[in-house]
């Protein structure tokens, strides 16, 4: 079936797509060392990050969009097609559409949440050069936006591109204290998300333990994040994507963290398979919020 440059394939079609299949089945061997922040900042802000400044930086005329081709690979006319998933659906499509339908579903996610919020700071926690916060700032004017991350290459990239309408501040999900959050003036408020962020923790008690903090300045929380308990293991995907969650050391207790701080927060929403440009690795998305005492 065709539909909006999507072609449906079955879960048997994967192995024709991906060597993941191989890896996760275990037919193919496949080693990732330990998630860190010391593996993180090696594998993120000295090698990903600095090679993508150091091309804007010789390229000074390219666009955002052009170094978010070149990070994910996209630039590379080897990949011609990718499998994705939607709702639980495989689908057959470019790789830069299977990117624009991600760019797509996370705007509609935050309208939608944003239409409901009374907070007037968007933040994104390991915003890395500022990409989402860039899409979110051409489709809603009238916020403030914060990004931080721990990568200064990022950093540096990112307020090349967004010059003063994105503030970037160094940020490291294990520092004691997040000083982000001094710069939300009195009164303002901030819908905090993450995207791919908190799974390079090894576990999510890292950040609940700290945003607690600062629940008087948050308005809402979301996640864009792989989430290891929504995957279905009475499945063969679901356990496929557990397994692939387990072979690159990803987090696999944002859920029950969630649950276990019950008392202190309310999980306004929740889906499963949100998208997957990567079917064995979907984003899901958790929306939630501190209650009131």
């Amino acid at each position: 079936m065709e539909r909006a440059g999507l072609k449906t394939i079955s879960l048997d079609d994967l192995p024709k797509y991906s060597p993941w299949t191989k890896r996760v089945l275990g037919l193919e061997s496949f080693v990732y060392g330990a998630r860190s922040e010391h593996n993180a900042r090696r594998e993120y802000d000295a090698e990903k990050f600095k090679k993508l400044l150091e091309y804007k930086q010789g390229n000074p005329d390219c666009s955002i969009k052009v170094i978010h081709d070149i990070y994910f690979g996209l630039h590379q006319k080897k990949y011609q097609s990718s499998y994705i998933s939607l709702g639980g659906e495989l689908f057959l499509t470019s790789p830069k559409n299977a990117y624009k339908i991600l760019d797509d579903v996370l705007v509609k996610k935050l309208s939608a949440i944003l239409s409901q919020s009374n907070c007037n700071t968007l933040m994104d926690l390991g915003c890395g050069y500022g990409y989402n916060l860039n899409l979110a700032a051409r489709h809603y004017t009238q916020y403030k936006y914060i990004g931080g991350d721990f990568s200064e290459n990022a950093l540096a990239l990112g307020r090349i591109f967004a010059k003063d309408s994105i503030f970037f501040a160094y940020f490291n999900f294990y520092n004691k204290s997040w000083k982000i959050f001094d710069r939300l003036k009195k009164g303002d408020r901030a819908l905090v998300f993450t995207c791919y962020a908190i799974e390079q923790l090894p576990s999510a008690k890292i950040f609940f333990q700290m945003i607690k903090k600062y629940k008087d300045k948050i308005s809402d929380v979301v996640h864009f994040e792989p989430v290891y308990e929504l995957f279905d293991d009475s499945t063969l995907l679901g356990l496929m994507r557990r397994r692939y969650i387990k072979l690159n050391d990803y987090n696999c207790d944002l859920l029950s963290i969630l649950k276990e701080n019950g008392e202190f927060l309310k999980i306004v929403d929740l889906k499963a398979d949100l998208i997957g440009v990567n079917a064995l690795h979907p984003v899901c998305f958790v929306h939630w919020r501190f209650k009131d005492f």
